[in-house]
């Protein structure tokens, strides 16, 4: 007979729902004959000798010793673990207590003394047959054994309980420890499911994205909630590496906070191999904030420099073709004025082109034209560079320059440059009537220079900085002195690409400062080192002559190339438009236009598509004149048809390199 649930069969039957072991124990006793247990394998009959067995098996895998014994200490019964304790084959029959530590054995006497009345434990030790010592911790109590009183022991070495111990530690240990990092203040921790639902996350991440732990406990988050709608193509691809490969990141994306804003956020996770993943926020967006200022800020600096050189170019232009004609107009009776204007000018140029370069002096990009240079002789040229503004603020000027050439390899515009930077520099920051001391020397193999001034003197704090780059020293105490801010940084670059080094020292405010440079010098000059090259115009034999168009809406520029030009023997027309020029090319098919790419209106690219589709432009020669110097601005003014792309002001030396490359027209 069976009913639903745990049934007893035989001579009594039970009520349903009778506790098994009730049940078992009703069997041990004679009162059931066997146990039958509804399974999803349907009903499992359990008689006497199985429920013998259950206990049996039970006994005997327990990881602790189990064993019965007499009160004075003999043992009747033990499961395998206490021969493996004592290392010993044969247990059963012999006294416990002989296998006890001499000095603990009146300690496990009593506890079976104990154990024999009521439940009682004790810490002893056991002596194995092979001499160690084992510590355990044995757990006693009353047991009626074939009918005679007996004691249980259940006995447990102390090893295995510390180990226990020691887990429970490291678990409480990092489980704290996780607690911790899910409390922290500076990072978002979450948890979510394969399907992306949010099942836990700390407090710093609810505040990141707005939702409260409601929202967790209701399901009703996942990775759809905090990412813009702009962001979920990629998301998913993020969640696909999740599930195949089982971590992801670092990355950066943007997370979608509850009330609509966004926020930029560093993460990375990985699956925890039990259905759930994890993943750890930090909110970037001060720092993305602060990216996207700084490269505005890069953006806008670079735009003003190149807008700047743009605007001084056109002026030089203007300067360099008129001193190139009159120069050529003079030749058989050279005035120094005009060697000295020139190289002026060209010098002015080189300092427009720095303004080009503050953006690559990070990278120790800029271009230098080295050649042996006689140090003092940059000092000489520098002297005339800034001898007018020292002459207008009344300083007086000591120079001292070594006898002997100090020769070093080097360009030799950019250091006058730097000498001028220097002299320039100490001319502004020394009051009216101040001195300023400049001398070159040697010191070993390094040719020195030493700029020296009485004026308002460099503060510690701000020697640490006064080669970065941009930099304004406090106009509170020097008055506003104008400049970009960029002279001594530059100064500092040029010195180093050339081997050398720079430092500035002042005693501090008031008192004055100096800057000391060292560059290293060369062993001989050949007497036979070439000098200036000087290009004559080409012959024109019985050639027609060349016909240029000038087009450029500077009225000064135009005029001052065409009369360069003229000096050349080479006839010109000038157009100030795009419209002009077309009707010039149309009217008198010139074999070369020069033409200004910054013009208002129409600019150069498109004048020059223009011109290449009239018949007359197809095969003429397109020379782009610009201010604009980048490699971008080549690229472009090629890809519009020009054959050749020319920096404001262009060298005389090019253009008669042009006009001699020119088909002769006979």
């Amino acid at each position: 007979m069976q009913g639903q649930g745990v049934n007893q069969l035989g001579r009594q039957l039970s009520p349903v729902g009778v506790e098994a072991e009730e049940t078992l124990q009703a069997i041990v006793v004679g009162e059931a004959d066997a146990l039958v247990i509804e399974t999803k394998n349907g009903p499992r009959v359990y008689t006497l000798k199985d429920s013998n067995d259950a206990y049996r098996l039970l006994v005997e895998n327990m990881a602790q010793a189990a064993l019965v014994l007499e009160a004075e200490g003999t043992v009747l019964y033990c499961n395998g673990r206490l021969p493996e304790l004592l290392s010993r084959k044969n247990v059963i029959g012999h006294n416990f207590l002989e296998c006890v530590a001499p000095a603990q054995r009146e300690r496990a006497e009593g506890l079976l003394r104990e154990g024999a009345v009521r439940p009682a434990s004790a810490e002893f030790s056991l002596l194995a047959a092979n001499g160690s010592s084992v510590a355990v911790q044995a757990a006693a109590t009353p047991l009626e054994f074939n009918e005679q009183a007996s004691v249980a022991l259940v006995v447990s070495a102390l090893d295995d309980i510390e180990a226990l111990k020691v887990s429970e530690t490291k678990l409480r240990a990092s489980e704290e420890r996780l607690r911790r990092v899910l409390e922290t203040e500076a990072v978002g921790v979450l948890f979510f499911d394969r399907e992306g639902v949010l099942i836990e996350a700390n407090d710093v991440f609810l505040r990141m994205v707005g939702y409260e732990r409601a929202d967790i406990d209701a399901k009703r988050l996942d990775w759809r909630s905090f990412t813009p709608p702009d962001g979920i193509a990629e998301a998913k691809k993020q969640m696909a590496q999740y599930l195949q490969v089982g971590r992801i990141g670092p990355h950066e994306r943007e997370y979608l906070h509850k009330d609509g804003s966004r926020r930029w956020m560093l993460f990375s996770g990985r699956d925890l191999g039990d259905g759930t993943f994890s993943q750890f926020c930090v909110d970037i967006s001060d720092r993305k904030r602060a990216e996207a200022g700084l490269q505005e800020a890069g953006r806008r600096k670079d735009a003003f420099l190149a807008t700047l050189a743009h605007e001084l170019r056109n002026p030089l232009a203007a300067i360099s073709n008129g001193l190139g004609a009159l120069q050529r107009l003079n030749t058989e009776d050279p005035d120094d004025l005009h060697v000295m204007l020139r190289r002026q000018a060209a010098h002015l140029v080189h300092l427009v082109d720095d303004l080009l370069e503050v953006s690559r002096i990070s990278r120790g990009k800029i271009e230098l034209r080295k050649q042996p240079v006689d140090l003092s002789e940059m000092v000489r040229q520098a002297v005339e560079a800034s001898g007018p503004m020292i002459e207008s603020k009344g300083h007086e000027l000591t120079v001292r320059l070594d006898e002997a050439p100090l020769i070093v390899e080097g360009d030799a515009t950019r250091l006058s440059q730097v000498v001028t930077n220097l002299l320039d520099n100490a001319a502004k920051f020394t009051p009216r009537g101040g001195r300023i001391f400049i001398e070159t020397g040697r010191a070993g193999n390094t040719a020195t220079l030493l700029v020296r001034d009485s004026g308002v003197g460099v503060s510690p704090e701000e020697l640490a900085t006064i080669f970065d780059l941009f930099v304004q020293l406090d106009p509170s105490v020097r008055g506003s002195q104008g400049g970009l801010g960029i002279g001594l940084a530059l100064s500092r670059q040029l010195v180093e690409l050339h081997g050398g080094r720079i430092e500035a020292r002042s005693s501090g405010l008031g008192c004055g400062s100096e800057f000391y440079v060292q560059l290293p010098l060369i062993q001989q000059i050949s007497s036979n080192a070439p000098g200036p090259r000087v290009v004559a115009p080409r012959p024109r034999g019985d050639s027609a002559p060349t016909r240029v168009l000038i087009v450029d809406d500077d009225a000064d520029v135009a005029e001052s190339l065409s009369l360069l030009l003229r000096c050349l023997g080479i006839g010109t027309r000038i157009a100030n438009n795009a419209s002009a020029a077309l009707a010039a090319v149309a009217d008198s098919a010139p074999q070369l236009v020069f033409l200004d790419l910054g013009m208002p209106g129409v600019d150069g690219y498109e004048t020059a598509r223009r011109i290449r589709a009239l018949p007359e432009g197809k095969s003429l020669i397109l020379a782009a004149l610009s201010g604009w110097g980048r490699e971008e601005d080549k690229q472009r003014a090629a890809a519009a048809g020009f054959d050749h792309h020319f920096v404001k002001p262009i060298e005389l030396d090019a253009i008669e390199a042009l006009i001699a490359a020119l088909p002769r027209v006979v």
